[in-house]
């Protein structure tokens, strides 16, 4: 709880500060509030705070996180994760998602429901070990044809930071510009929505965009995996 005219430490300037502390019990995290929860005894309320406070677990020890959260017990803000823009090196404040998170890839609106497919992964915890994609599509002529499709563990962490470093160097609503006069342009059409039900990021390509499409989702999500024709993608014979 920063006192007023202080310099705010950093994780980095608390874990300096106890290095003779064995480095399991150095703090990984740092969250930044109006006032402490307190118990019944008037004793800071350590038990369950991360809970209340809806703080992601970490994926990794060393992935040091500050957190910042408004108001007090019974009418906390919403959580803010403090990071650096990868970028510019500059110090950015955007919204902690929660858990479970989901992310939707709509691929190919622009073409019809033969080639559309939605790829959605669903993450559960924030250390990534229960997750699960489906593909949904409508090659049937309009019945949807849904399919669960293989991911590790390390692909899910992997999506996780991409959209993590999304919502630091785009606002949570933005849409590619469109390419003009001699600027490069990208064939591809596709949505990129993110929620965990609080706070929703929603990113778009439409064809002839200029910026590039969101390239490492599509890999992680299987997207090119899924063509028509393929087992993850089936074209059902006029029986079905």
């Amino acid at each position: 709880m920063p006192k007023a005219g202080l310099t705010i430490p950093t994780i980095e300037a608390l874990r300096d500060g106890c290095k003779s502390t064995n480095s399991r019990f150095r703090p990984s995290v740092l969250v930044l509030m109006d006032a402490i929860p307190k118990g019944p005894t008037g004793k800071p309320k350590r038990i369950g705070l991360a809970n209340l406070l809806q703080i992601p677990g970490l994926v990794d020890p060393q992935d040091l996180r500050t957190y910042s959260i408004t108001g007090t017990e019974g009418n906390f803000g919403q959580l803010q994760w403090i990071t650096k823009s990868i970028f510019h090196k500059t110090d950015h404040t955007v919204p902690a998602w929660t858990f479970p998170l989901t992310l939707t890839l709509d691929v190919h609106p622009d073409l019809g429901d033969y080639h559309r497919q939605f790829h959605s992964l669903v993450i559960k915890d924030s250390l990534c070990t229960d997750a699960k994609l489906t593909v949904t599509t409508y090659a049937c002529g309009g019945k949807p044809h849904v399919v669960e499709v293989p991911i590790t563990e390390a692909q899910v962490k992997e999506a996780l930071f991409y959209v993590k470093m999304r919502i630091v160097e785009h606002p949570l609503e933005w849409k590619s510009p469109m390419a003009e006069g001699q600027q490069s342009s990208y064939d591809y059409c596709c949505y990129l929505i993110v929620t965990d039900g609080k706070v929703t990021m929603d990113h778009q390509w439409e064809m002839n965009c200029h910026w590039p499409p969101p390239g490492a989702l599509i890999r992680l999500l299987k997207v090119n995996e899924c063509t028509a024709g393929t087992e993850f993608h089936p074209v059902p014979d006029e029986k079905e």
